[in-house]
Parts: structure tokens; sequence; C-alpha cells
């Protein structure tokens, strides 16, 4: 959306002229902004949209932007934001949620993956859950988590973890039972952890060893691990 007022007021419609133009001025602007961003420590979040290819001939493919955009997929404003990000990071909603089913709240869940990511591994993603009475839910988010990770046992009303093989729940109580017993809620949390940083394992493995070992120790583990 970001354009240059030269460049809104000449055509409103967007033609492939204006968009070239607005590409370079964003491209001009993040050169100009980063500098500055750096040394006062700032970080710069950008909302922007993903919208679909619109070829003349749609059997050409195109190579991708970026890795882990689906074909057809483009982001709009030039590449100079997309090369300078340290992340990218894509919100899907998945699924409506009804009153009268599974969770019984009226809302949705939303698929958050990584595109690009200098700090952990792209092409993950995790269900975030948005209760449209009162917005973001972490608890049954990470209850989403847990189940699509496959880390719960049991079925139906007799939901549990491997952990705590005595405490039975189910989706639509969780969160209930989560807040009232402390004995699930830490072997949750514990359980919960350990996915969370499967998710940058070995990312965190190599931060680890270059605490530990140094940096340049770290980097030749990796490329001869017998040594």
């Amino acid at each position: 959306m970001l354009a240059t007022e030269n460049v809104y007021e000449a055509d409103e419609l967007g033609t492939s002229m204006s968009q070239t133009a607005s590409a370079k001025a964003n491209s001009i602007m993040f050169k100009q902004m980063m500098p500055y961003l750096k040394s006062a420590n700032i970080i710069l979040i950008i909302v922007n949209h993903i919208n679909e290819d619109v070829s003349i001939n749609p059997m050409q493919r195109k190579k991708a932007q970026i890795a882990y955009l689906k074909q057809g997929e483009t982001i709009p404003g030039g590449r100079k934001a997309l090369y300078a990000s340290n992340a990218i990071i894509r919100f899907d909603e998945s699924t409506k949620l009804k009153p009268d089913e599974a969770f019984y709240i009226q809302g949705a869940i939303v698929d958050v993956s990584i595109l690009k990511s200098r700090t952990a591994a792209p092409g993950k993603s995790i269900p975030l859950f948005l209760n449209q009475a009162t917005g973001f839910d972490p608890i049954l988010s990470l209850f989403l988590l847990m189940k699509s990770e496959n880390k719960l046992a049991g079925a139906g009303a007799y939901l549990k973890l491997e952990s705590l093989p005595d405490v039975k729940f189910s989706q639509k109580n969780f969160k209930e039972k989560y807040i009232e017993n402390e004995e699930l809620r830490e072997a949750f949390n514990k359980e919960v952890s350990d996915v969370l940083k499967g998710l940058v394992s070995n990312y965190t493995q190599i931060a680890k060893k270059s605490t530990e070992y140094g940096y340049m120790n770290s980097i030749m583990n990796i490329i001869n691990p017998d040594d």
C-alpha cells in the first residue's frame, strides 16, 4: 500500500509503471531508514498483503520472490523490504469456530507460518486461537499446538499428557482445568516448552555452542561433527 504522493496522484489504479515507481521509492526509503533504525535499536514492523499473480500466460511459472510462498503468490511493494527483513511471517485463517461446535466459542483458528527468518527454521507453522469476544487466547493456542504435534494421548473427553496420565480433560474444558489444576499446568507448560524449543532446535544448539566454546569452534563442529 506504500506509495509516494506523486505516484499515487498520477495513477490511483496502480498500473505496472506506478508499481515500479512505488517499489523504487520504497527501496530508497528503506535504505535511508535502516542505519537510523539500527543505531536507535528500533524494530520496524511492516504489514502487507499477499496477492495472486495475474499473468497473461497462467502456464508460465515465475520464480517465487521468497521461499515458502505458494505458487502464484506475490508480495507487493518491491523487493527491498523482503531482502532487508529479519523475519517474514504469514497469517492464514484456516478454521472458523462456532459457539455450538468444538470449543463452543465464536472465533477462528489462524495458522502462522515463517516464510523467512534469520534465527529460526522457515516453513514451520503453528496455530493461533482467536476468541471473537476476548481476542488472542494463548492457552488454547498452545493446546492446539500440542494437538497438532500429536503430543496429547487419548481421545474425546479423555485426553491426557504422557507425563500426567491420571489427569483427563477434553478440548472443551481444557482451559478451565489448566487454570484450576496446578499439577496439570506445570506438566503442560514443561511439555509445550519442549515443543516450542523444537521449532528452533538447530539454532538453539548453535547459539549454545557459540556461548560455551566460541563462535569458530561451533562452526567447526557443524562442519566436522566427528572432530
